[in-house]
């Protein structure tokens, strides 16, 4: 969602509507170049991990010590295409996400109504290299 902070190569943080084609971010294990930032078309219910330390759709795929987790993964087909996962497990309290600092537990998994989800404006990431990028400090997949 808007204003969710990215991580750059450098280790400052911007926000994710900011970003540009070039950018280059922090990922896993790796440096990634933005190839595009893309605002696309909500399909999925926006949901917010432990009170809003991350809002996201629900079918965004999340790295966790078990690998990728969604908190709805089936709920859009088109996803497994466009993040080329085809294992994406379901992401559930009790699980442990891997953050740039370390891991974090999620303790709360809340799916917003449409009304609190504003902005509705989601965003998403094209990216070479892995893929992957850090999303308030929390480990995700681009595509």
């Amino acid at each position: 969602g808007q204003g969710v902070q990215v991580t750059l190569k450098d280790g400052s943080r911007k926000a994710i509507e900011s970003l540009k084609a070039g950018d280059v971010v922090k990922g896993e294990s790796a440096f990634n170049s933005v190839l595009e930032v893309v605002k696309p078309e909500r399909k999925s219910p926006i949901v917010s991990i432990n009170q809003g330390e991350l809002i996201l759709t629900s079918d965004h795929p999340i790295a966790t010590d078990a690998g990728y987790k969604a908190v709805d993964f089936d709920s859009n087909k088109s996803a497994v295409k466009l993040y080329g996962l085809d294992k994406v497990g379901k992401l559930k309290v009790g699980d442990t996400v891997v953050t740039q600092d370390g891991k974090l537990e999620v303790k709360s998994i809340e799916v917003l109504p449409e009304n609190k989800a504003n902005p509705s404006v989601t965003y998403n990431l094209r990216l070479d290299g892995n893929k992957t990028f850090y999303a308030n400090g929390v480990l995700v997949r681009g595509f």
